[in-house]
């Protein structure tokens, strides 16, 4: 295996030509062109700089071109080399990784059945939200789920619905909220980016029907100033509701938005299954039938959406009134004993969580909908149309998609940007889990035996996760250490339960923490105050284990493969010791650069956590996440565009603005798509702990 930090070369046949500040103003157009070369907007045109100066971007700038480090090759594109970047305290916005969109060509009847119904039915189902209180897109509810029943009709939950004084999901009302400026109204966001809105005709304790009266295609102006909603080009798919649940109960999918995949865009599509079984003694309403418990990670964004058949019948709708956990009582037949967790390398997280959802049948939604149909004067469709679906957008607007650097990752890669041949590296993986360990309690542990193992962690939740740099000493996150139950941090001396990932339970005793240490580190802690967010425990006893030795930090560079080890929440059905493979962003961060970042999967349990490069040695610990252009910003620019100036992207609405993520039908919800994870170097935490346990390490 090559050396870590091994020189990255481009391979293309130049780099792309310098930009050049015109002349005249017609030297070349201002703003984004048809993107017919490359697909790349801002290819070859004009953009302004922080001073009005037209800068022209070279024809060819975002060229797609050849990466090779010694682990394989990928192809990357940007234009953040010549891009006009802000000097002397201007900033500038960047867009050049804005694409043409295009269809993503998939013909549906290449798909299975129940991928092709998923694609259809999607042009049914919307995004709601209370309505809009001014032109900056100011919500009065968090936006939920919604699909369409008829033509003009669409149900979704009440949920989304909030009255003034409720929840808001982009700060506090306006002003011109509270004077009824913008009709409180209902407003929604089709699959083809249309605006619509509309009043309520029909209502029950949970879910409404609204008819739509008026669209935008843009969402311009005041809503009660749109157009009639026949307007809208169409067609979108009817999604009719099935009289019962029949037919096989593993064949469903869900079509929707929930919060915790909208990174990647909106209009998910989660394969799931009916779990009858479960819950019918703890919850009356399963045993009545009116609900029932689906195999299926949804959250408040995911509520109003519906459960699809392969026939495209709609045989439940997400609620918010009840959770079970096929991991406690209510779902015997499905709870799981957790070792380490079986999921392998993941490049990626699906939300993997044990509480699952329960649906409103579609008989208990049957008077509903009888309700909306005598308000429509007509009956509504009771079969569906399984149609050929327009396509999916290729290259969607999505926040994962804003980037200063786009890579095309290739057949060398996984999506995060590990190397695959590593994959099959056992040794070093098998270093990486070995060396750590789940942070329990912030409690004594008068229970701990040096001498037991167990191989069961099914009632073990982690607080955090941690690592050992000795066969005593380990590490994790200061921001880990705050007592709740007494509103302070632990002080040095205080006895934390951590356990390892063979089963040891070990009782450790805090020895020092970054935050305190502002005139060791400089006197500037970061802006969380933890000052590199590093805490320190000494063990009771040995632990039962190799530690990790540290890397040499000068070796960190730009598409390093990275490890992750950690426990994150969002895992926590298929156990702990979940393994995150991806790639480095690079150095910096901090004041004297004594941080790092990648594209690594993490989450929140996972904080505290070692990052290790191939041969098992710590690069830096996980203590927090960013999103992906302010990554790039503290990490990517500094080092490989110098010159570039100062740059920003202006990261896209996560709310009710979204487009459709890329196709794909899968068994679970992706999350954290291109997110970053990173925390204090290696340099940093040797420094700390050769500080705080002098001639410890071995």
């Amino acid at each position: 295996m090559p050396a870590d930090g091994d020189e990255t070369t481009d391979r293309s046949a130049g780099t792309a030509a310098e930009s050049t500040v015109a002349e005249r103003d017609d030297e070349c157009v201002e703003g984004p062109g048809d993107g017919a070369r490359n697909g790349f907007l801002w290819d070859g045109v004009g953009v302004r700089d922080p001073h009005g100066q037209l800068v022209c971007i070279p024809v060819g700038a975002a060229d797609w071109r050849e990466v090779c480090t010694s682990y394989g090759c990928f192809e990357r594109s940007t234009l953040a080399d010549v891009w006009p970047g802000g000097h002397g305290g201007f900033i500038t916005d960047y867009r050049g990784y804005e694409r043409l969109v295009a269809d993503d060509g998939i013909d549906p009847a290449t798909l299975e059945p129940l991928a092709r119904t998923a694609r259809w039915a999607a042009t049914g189902v919307v995004r709601v939200t209370g309505g809009r209180c001014d032109a900056r897109w100011r919500t009065w509810s968090p936006p939920v789920t919604g699909f369409f029943i008829a033509e003009d009709l669409v149900l979704t939950a009440r949920k989304g619905l909030a009255p003034p004084g409720g929840p808001f999901s982009h700060g506090e009302p306006t002003e011109s909220c509270e004077r009824g400026l913008e009709p409180r109204e209902p407003l929604l966001r089709t699959f083809d980016g249309w605006w619509a809105t509309g009043p309520v005709v029909a209502s029950d304790g949970d879910f409404v029907v609204l008819r739509i009266e008026r669209a935008s295609p843009d969402g311009t102006g005041p809503s009660g100033e749109w157009g009639p909603w026949s307007d809208h080009p169409g067609p979108v798919a009817v999604l009719p509701l099935a009289a019962a649940m029949s037919g096989p109960t593993d064949d469903l999918v869900a079509v929707h938005h929930p919060h915790a995949a909208l990174r990647g865009g909106g209009w998910h599509l989660t394969r799931t299954r009916a779990a009858p079984d479960c819950g019918t003694d703890w919850f009356d309403d399963l045993a009545s039938g009116d609900r029932v418990v689906v195999d299926l990670y949804a959250d408040d964004g995911s509520v109003g959406a519906p459960v699809v058949d392969v026939a495209g019948h709609v045989v439940g709708v997400v609620d918010d009134q009840g959770m079970a956990s096929f991991q406690g009582p209510a779902c015997p037949g499905h709870r799981t004993t957790r070792g380490h967790s079986p999921l392998g390398r993941l490049s990626r997280y699906l939300v993997d969580s044990p509480d699952v959802p329960t649906l409103a049948s579609a008989a208990a939604l049957g008077a509903l909908v009888a309700e909306a149909s005598a308000a429509a004067g007509r009956s509504l469709p009771t079969s569906a149309d399984v149609a050929p679906a327009r396509s999916w957008p290729a290259d969607p607007a999505v926040p994962a998609a804003a980037r200063f650097e786009l890579v095309r990752w290739g057949s060398d890669f996984t999506a995060s940007g590990f190397p695959v041949a590593a994959l099959a590296d056992d040794d070093a993986f098998d270093r990486a889990i070995q060396a750590t360990l789940m942070m329990l309690d912030l409690r004594a542990c008068p229970d701990c035996d040096p001498a037991a193992r167990t191989e069961d962690f099914s009632d073990a939740y982690p607080m955090c996760t941690a690592f050992a740099v000795s066969t005593r000493l380990l590490l994790t996150n200061e921001h880990c250490i705050y007592d709740r139950e007494a509103a302070a941090l632990l002080e040095p001396g205080d006895p934390a339960t951590f356990v390892t990932s063979v089963g040891q339970k070990v009782e450790a005793l805090l020895v020092g923490s970054s935050g305190r240490e502002d005139a060791l580190l400089g006197g500037d802690p970061d802006q969380d105050g933890h000052n590199g967010d590093v805490a320190l425990f000494r063990t009771t006893t040995e632990m039962d284990l190799v530690p990790a030795p540290f890397s040499d930090e000068d070796a960190l560079a730009q598409y390093q493969p990275v490890i992750v080890v950690g426990h994150p929440f969002v895992m926590t059905r298929s156990g702990p010791f979940v393994v995150s493979v991806g790639s480095v962003m690079g150095p910096g961060g901090y004041d004297d650069g004594a941080s790092w970042a990648g594209l690594v999967a993490t989450s929140g349990g996972s904080s505290g956590g070692p990052a290790f490069d191939l041969r098992g040695r710590i690069i830096g610990q996980v203590g927090a996440g960013s999103t992906y252009p302010q990554g790039e910003v503290d990490h990517v620019l500094p080092h490989a565009y110098p010159e570039a100036g100062q740059m920003e992207i202006w990261d896209p609405e996560r709310g009710i603005h979204l487009s459709p993520a890329p196709f794909a039908l899968v068994d679970g919800v992706p999350t954290l798509d291109q997110v970053v994870s990173g925390g204090a170097s290696a340099g940093r935490l040797r420094m700390l702990v050769e500080y705080w346990a002098p001639g410890e390490l071995p």
